[in-house]
């Protein structure tokens, strides 16, 4: 191999590298959007609770909670502490005479959680490169894998968000990276690191319980090309078993911490875990097949927000794992995904739009396996037809997850619909009248004069309860539908709670509406809000005028927003 030959090789690899970075900074950049918006998220409190507690303690002590996530922000914290320590010395010899005055800054720990969330984030997306270049041996279709994963909605909004999914999912994408090249370069090695890895990131999420089954198959696949005898492939099953077991116990420090409470409150947790199915269901609780239908309708509204191009895409090219040139990645992507679905419909106790995280990195490996074929050759007449067929479905789910991922992460760079109805209250509200909010809906009601209630969704309360409770204005989220209301499947209101909101739309009047309108909107941030009087304040409110209004975000421009003058005296309120 001559010199320039090297260097051509050296040259298309410092683009590779480039290239990477580049998607990862681009991942960074959609996840940090916003990064400072309202802490409104539920569950982000809490986490940041525990995160600040378990710098001292072990473990978190409340209740038997996936500490994986934990474990790793502390070496997070530490390698940070270690960076600001190397600073500091650094000014000392620059400046050795100068006298620091100044006290540092407070840290805020729920930005500094968003942060790392937005760079584990950042990081399964390289990941995913890897992954999808060990499997695929195409660099090009390796890297629009990776795009398409780390432009999508999801990833873009739970990397904005201070909770586990972001390692987990990092976590996860390693373990299959190490499994594919594992697979590939007949590694038995690496095949026990991914055993590790696995067992860390169940112990972020337990939800990945499937992904520990891929270790000790790939590890007795290994084993089998070799031609070692049965027990010695039982003995690298067994090898994988206990490294599966050392991860999890390394991120659940728990177990050796104080064993009794940890088997005792995760026999408590898992037994109200799987009973809150019932609670979902409502009055078809007890309907056989109601909760696969419930979970079925969730996971075809989480798959729905990577577009009908990418659907399509993924039912027409999943039957080319079959072919022979890539059966080597059953045992990685293909075999996790399809046990990943069975395991959603028949033991998850339920389906948010974040269980559906561990799937996309099957289906952005999958969506780029006819460029693959396409590029590699072989293929003539109507297969490479089909093929570039399915390229051109490619691009346009490309392009469609990429103005998903864009107008998410414009989501975030708003004020949230809540903070924008709390400012109009704070300016023109009734401020001696009582006031109650639906769950999700608190944020409007904070610091007001008068104690505000948190009342049940108003499906829930029949017209006299708002009258016991002494209320002038009700808080509603319509976005969130609660529990247990709706039909699993057609998501419409149930006979009593259909009256009920019947009732309270007759008797109240809609003052004020905040919205936001950007296709996609995050979960737990930008929920629609509504202000309504009830019947002791409503003679003097107006008709009602929805003038409060977020106007759809253009990608990554700020936005505007309207906030109308009211259609009464300032002063005097609405009542």
């Amino acid at each position: 191999m001559n010199v320039s030959m090297v260097s051509r090789q050296g040259m298309r690899r410092g683009w590779v590298v480039l290239a990477v970075l580049a998607l990862g900074l681009g991942t960074l950049a959609l996840c940090v959007r916003g990064a400072r918006w309202e802490r409104v998220h539920p569950d982000e409190q809490v986490i940041v609770r525990w995160l600040v507690g378990t710098r001292h303690t072990a473990y978190v002590g409340e209740r038997v909670y996936p500490g994986g996530y934990f474990e790793i922000m502390r070496v997070a914290r530490r390698a940070e502490e270690a960076a600001g320590r190397i600073h500091r010395l650094a000014e000392r010899w620059l400046a050795p005479g100068r006298v620091r005055t100044a006290s540092p800054p407070e840290v805020d720990h729920l930005l500094r959680a968003r942060l790392w969330n937005a760079g584990f984030m950042a990081a399964a997306a390289m990941m995913v490169f890897g992954l999808a270049g060990r499997l695929l041996d195409n660099r090009l279709a390796a890297w629009l894998a990776a795009a398409w994963f780390g432009m999508h909605p999801l990833v873009i909004e739970h990397g904005h968000y201070a909770e586990t999914d972001a390692v987990m999912l990092a976590m996860q994408v390693l373990t299959l990276w190490l499994l594919a090249a594992a697979l590939r370069e007949q590694r038995r090695r690496l095949a026990l690191a991914a055993a590790l890895t696995a067992g860390v990131a169940f112990g972020c999420k337990y939800t990945l319980l499937p992904l520990l089954l891929l270790p000790p198959v790939a590890v007795w696949i290994l084993a089998g090309r070799r031609g070692l005898s049965r027990r010695a492939r039982a003995g690298g099953v067994l090898a994988a078993l206990l490294l599966l077991a050392a991860g999890f116990i390394w991120a659940t420090p728990l177990i050796y911490g104080d064993f009794d409470f940890f088997m005792s409150n995760t026999r408590h947790i898992a037994q109200r875990t799987y009973g809150e199915m019932a609670g979902l269901l409502g009055e078809m609780a007890r309907v056989p097949g109601a909760a696969r239908l419930w979970k079925s309708r969730a996971l075809l509204d989480a798959a729905a927000l990577s577009g009908w191009a990418a659907g399509i895409l993924v039912l027409l090219a999943f039957p080319r794992w079959l072919n022979r040139r890539w059966r080597g990645a059953w045992g990685v992507l293909p075999f996790f995904g399809l046990l990943f679905v069975v395991y959603v419909m028949a033991g998850l106790p339920w389906f948010r739009n974040q269980e559906f995280l561990p799937l996309l990195p099957v289906l952005a490996v999958t969506l780029v396996l006819p460029l693959a074929d396409l590029m590699r050759g072989g293929a003539a007449g109507l297969r490479r037809l089909a093929a570039a067929a399915q390229v051109i479905l490619l691009a346009a789910a490309i392009v469609h997850n990429a103005a998903g991922g864009l107008r998410m992460a414009s989501a975030f760079g708003q004020h949230d619909t809540r903070a924008l109805l709390r400012g109009w209250l704070a300016q023109c509200g009734p401020a001696d009248a009582r006031i109650g909010y639906e769950p999700y809906a608190e944020p409007v009601a904070e610091h007001w004069n008068t104690r505000p209630v948190c009342t049940p969704k108003v499906e829930r309360m029949p017209p006299a309860a708002f009258e016991d409770l002494g209320l002038a204005y009700e808080v509603c989220a319509p976005g969130m539908t609660g529990r247990g209301l709706r039909h699993p499947w057609t998501r419409v209101r149930y006979a009593t709670g259909a009256a009920h909101y019947a009732a309270f739309t007759n008797r109240a009047t809609l003052l004020r509406r905040a919205s936001i309108t950007p296709g996609i909107r995050p979960m737990f941030a930008q929920i629609d809000v509504e202000l309504w009087g009830l019947p002791s304040r409503a003679e003097a409110a107006p008709v009602a005028d929805i003038s409060l209004v977020m106007n759809r975000p253009a990608l990554l421009s700020p936005g505007e927003e309207r906030l109308v003058a009211p259609a009464w005296d300032a002063g005097a309120g609405p009542g």
